[in-house]
C-alpha cells in the first residue's frame, strides 16, 4: 500500500552522496535515480543537504545557474544567479537572512529557501486535500515498481494491492515505457506509460539504471503484468492462481511491551511463490498505520526496537505479504500496550556557550511528544540557575537576565507526567554605552 514520504539519515560512510528517493530495495544507491518518495542522506551532510533532497521530492529543481554546481537543464528557476533574491528571517536565531544567500536547491553552504520555491511548494496541486467525497466507490489498486537498465533488463519489485476511494497520484504520463495488465489472450486491460531518465542530477553523471513506481486499477482476468519499451517486451510478472495467506501470531493483543518486541507470523502460498513481508505499526487502534520494516523475506519473525515508537494502550501491528502480484495482510486481533515515551526537548536560541551583550534577550526552544505531538505553553517551562523562573512557552521575548554566567534550562512535560529537559550555559556581559560612567569597586592595598 502507498506510504507517506520517507526521510532517513544514515551513518557516515554508507551512502556515497545524498539522494531523492533512491529505489527502496536496492543496495547500490549510486546507480539510482529518485522518483519522489524518499529522501536519504548521511548524518554528516544531512543538515545541509537533506532539505535539498526533500525539496526534490516536493517538485523543486536545481537552479542551474553559473554560480552553483546544481545543474538541471529543465529547471524553472527564473533568475540568472542562485540567490534567494529577497531578504529572509531566521526565527531560530532572530537574524535577517541576506538576499545574497544561496537558495536551498543549490549545493552552497548556509542556504535558505527563496520566495520563488516557497510559493511553489504551497501552490502545488499536491497540497490539496485528498479526502474522498462521501459515497465514492472504493477501487482496488496495484502498486508496481522496479529497476530498468539501459541494456533492457528489468528487475521488478514485489507488487502490492490496496483499496481506496481516492485516486492514486502517479507521475505525469510519458511515452517510452508502458506497463500493461494483460489477459491470457494478451489483450491489454489497463496500462500506464512513462518516461525514464538515466541520469543522476545529484551526482551529475549518467547512470546505468533508473526506477519507476506506477499505480494501476486492478482488472479481473489479469494474467500478467508486462513492461514494454516501444514494441519490445522487457519483462513480465505472471499472475499466479492463488493469493498468499498470512496470520500474525505475536503480539496479538493484551501484551505490555516496553523497549522491544519480537513479531511473529505464519504464511503460506499454494502456488509456491516466494513471499515478501512488510510490517506496519499503529498506536491509535488501527486508524492509521506507519511502515516499520519492509522487504523482509525468508523469515517469519522480526525483532522491533520500540524506543522511538509512540506508546499507549491501543497499539497494534500488521503484517502484509506479497507473492509478487497478490497481497494480503493480518493485524493484531486486539490492542496491546507500549510504554509511553518522555518528550523530546531542545533549546535553539541562544546557542550553547553564547556570550550575550545585553541583559534583555529572547529564548526559543521546542518540545515534542511522540504520543501528543508538539508541546506548547505551560508544557514548556524555562528557568535560570541564577534568576529562577523565566516563563513558559516555545518563545520568550524581552527576558531580563542578570549579568554573569547562567545555566538556562527548558523543561518539557507531557500529559502523562513524563518530563525531559535541555540546558545550555550562556554568559551575559552587557556592553558599556559610550559617554556613560562606569563605577568599579575601590580596592586599597597596604
Amino acid at each position: 500500500m502507498p506510504t507517506d514520504p520517507l526521510v532517513g539519515a544514515f551513518a557516515d560512510g554508507i551512502l556515497p552522496t545524498c539522494f531523492s528517493d533512491p529505489p527502496f530495495f536496492i543496495r547500490d544507491q549510486s546507480k539510482t535515480h529518485g522518483n519522489g518518495r524518499a529522501s536519504l542522506c548521511d548524518v554528516g551532510r544531512s543538515q545541509r543537504l537533506l532539505p535539498h533532497e526533500i525539496g526534490h521530492n516536493l517538485g523543486l529543481r536545481h537552479t542551474n545557474t553559473p554560480d552553483t554546481t546544481a545543474k538541471d537543464p529543465e529547471t524553472d528557476w527564473p533568475y540568472t544567479d542562485g540567490t534567494i533574491q529577497e531578504y529572509g528571517f531566521n526565527f531560530t536565531n532572530f537574524q535577517v537572512v541576506p538576499r545574497s544567500t544561496f537558495d536551498v536547491m543549490t549545493y552552497q553552504a548556509n542556504a535558505w529557501i527563496s520566495p520563488f520555491h516557497y510559493k511553489k511548494l504551497f501552490d502545488a496541486n499536491g497540497w490539496s486535500s485528498t479526502l474522498a467525497p462521501a459515497g465514492m466507490a472504493t477501487q482496488t489498486y496495484l502498486v508496481t515498481g522496479g529497476l530498468v537498465y539501459q541494456d533492457g533488463r528489468v528487475d521488478f519489485y514485489p507488487f502490492w494491492q490496496y483499496s481506496s476511494a481516492v485516486s492514486p497520484e502517479n507521475l505525469p504520463e510519458g511515452n517510452e515505457y508502458c506497463l500493461e495488465l494483460r489477459d491470457a489472450g494478451q489483450a491489454v486491460l489497463a496500462s500506464r506509460c512513462f518516461d525514464l531518465e538515466f541520469y543522476s542530477y545529484e551526482a551529475d553523471l549518467e547512470t546505468e539504471v533508473s526506477s519507476f513506481v506506477e499505480v494501476l486499477p486492478v482488472q479481473p482476468g489479469t494474467a500478467a503484468v508486462v513492461l514494454r519499451q516501444g514494441s519490445t517486451v522487457l519483462g513480465q510478472v505472471p499472475v499466479s492462481a492463488h493469493a498468499p495467506s498470512v496470520r500474525l501470531t505475536q503480539p496479538n493483543g493484551g501484551q505490555a511491551l516496553s523497549s522491544e518486541a519480537t513479531v511473529k507470523w505464519t504464511a503460506s502460498d499454494q502456488d509456491g511463490d516466494p513471499l515478501t513481508f512488510d510490517l506496519y505499526y499503529s498506536s491509535d487502534d488501527g486508524i492509521t498505520w506507519s511502515p516499520v520494516a519492509a522487504n523482509l523475506s525468508g523469515m517469519e519473525s522480526y525483532k522491533l526496537d520500540l524506543s522511538s515508537f509512540s506508546g499507549g494502550s491501543t497499539c497494534r501491528l500488521r503484517v502484509a505479504v506479497s507473492d509478487g502480484y497478490h497481497s494480503t495482510g493480518d493485524a493484531s486481533d486486539a490492542s496491546f500496550s507500549v510504554d509511553d515515551k518522555p518528550p523530546l526537548v531542545g533549546v535553539v536560541y541562544p546557542s550553547a556557550g553564547a556570550v550575550i551583550s545585553t541583559t534583555i534577550t529572547s529564548l526559543a526552544g521546542y518540545g515534542y511528544d511522540l504520543e501528543e505531538g508538539e508541546l506548547a505553553g505551560s508544557s514548556l517551562a524555562w528557568t535560570s540557575d541564577r534568576d529562577g523562573k523565566l516563563g513558559s512557552g516555545e518563545l520568550l521575548e524581552d527576558i531580563f537576565l542578570t549579568p554573569g554566567e547562567h545555566q538556562i534550562t527548558m523543561k518539557a512535560s507531557d500529559g502523562q507526567g513524563h518530563t525531559s529537559q535541555a540546558s545550555i550555559i550562556v554568559k551575559v556581559y552587557p556592553q558599556i554605552v559610550p559617554g556613560k560612567s562606569l563605577f568599579l569597586p575601590l580596592i586599597r592595598r597596604r
